[in-house]
């Protein structure tokens, strides 16, 4: 009954004959159809099913195609990387990270600028400037130290002090999330410094995710891949590749930051090819 519908529709768009006469011609009593009627259907029908099984053919051997081209082109070849890409951001881009407190501005600075640890895709805590660290048993203090000479965007190398001053200027901007439980930070030498903390942490490393700068009181420098090169535009930053960077290199060049207005400015950019992230 449903295969019989279908031809139904198909001759009723085809052929401009009302639904109800061709199903009266189709479903009507056998009696009532001659021998060639019944031919005239199975000839349709057996149309109906060839075409939707070549169609089927076809898409499957683009398909194959497809896949073939692609499994050859990535046979032998090395991936390559552009030499630049434009991140867009909504309205979120300072050059110091604790001039405007956001989780968007902090989140997009991270290529520029680091902390003691971070998660990894599997969201395990992992060293990032940490070379080493105790932790207490009571779960109220670590010791950290830092790995051998991080060079810092400005020439100069990181240590302990710091750490220090990166915390207080997160407790001066009233980011909470990371200060909110630290007693006191001490430092111990040039690459060492102690944490106390005010409850027990599960995992007291967790609360050294927040971004380290070398600051003189005017400027800060980071000690990420990439570093700040130019303002291009009213709202275009350009960030490059760090050359002394103390993890791996990155494999993009540069880093081309567009501050928009609002997320459907930034969809609308997308849309054009003006962002590619």
């Amino acid at each position: 009954m449903v295969f019989t519908m279908g031809i139904a529709s198909m001759l009723s768009h085809i052929f401009d004959v009302p639904a109800k006469d061709t199903l009266e011609l189709l479903w009507g009593s056998p009696f009532s159809l001659t021998i060639t009627d019944l031919f005239i259907l199975i000839f349709l029908s057996l149309v109906i099913v060839i075409t939707a099984l070549s169609a089927c053919n076809v898409k499957e051997n683009v398909i194959d195609k497809i896949s073939t081209q692609n499994s050859e082109n990535a046979v032998g070849k090395t991936k390559t990387y552009p030499d630049y890409i434009t991140l867009g951001v909504e309205n979120s881009v300072n050059f110091s990270p604790y001039e405007k407190m956001s989780e968007g501005n902090l989140q997009t600075l991270r290529i520029a600028y680091e902390s003691i640890f971070a998660y990894d895709d599997d969201m395990r805590v992992i060293p990032v400037l940490a070379e080493g660290f105790v932790a207490s048993e009571d779960g109220k203090q670590i010791t950290v130290t830092l790995k051998d000479d991080i060079k810092c965007h400005n020439g100069d190398t990181l240590n302990a002090k710091d750490v220090l001053n990166s915390a207080e200027l997160m407790k001066a901007a009233g980011y909470d999330r990371f200060s909110s439980e630290i007693r006191q930070i001490s430092i111990v030498d040039q690459k060492t410094f102690m944490v106390s903390f005010l409850v027990p942490q599960s995992n007291p490393a967790e609360r050294l995710m927040f971004p380290i700068v070398k600051t003189d009181g005017t400027e800060v420098a980071g000690t990420g891949p990439y570093k700040f090169e130019k303002k291009e535009s009213t709202d275009t930053y350009l960030f490059s590749a760090f050359e002394d960077y103390h993890g791996m290199k990155p494999a993009i060049k540069q880093i081309r930051i567009l501050n928009a207005e609002d997320t459907d400015t930034l969809l609308r950019l997308f849309e054009i090819g003006g962002i590619d992230v």
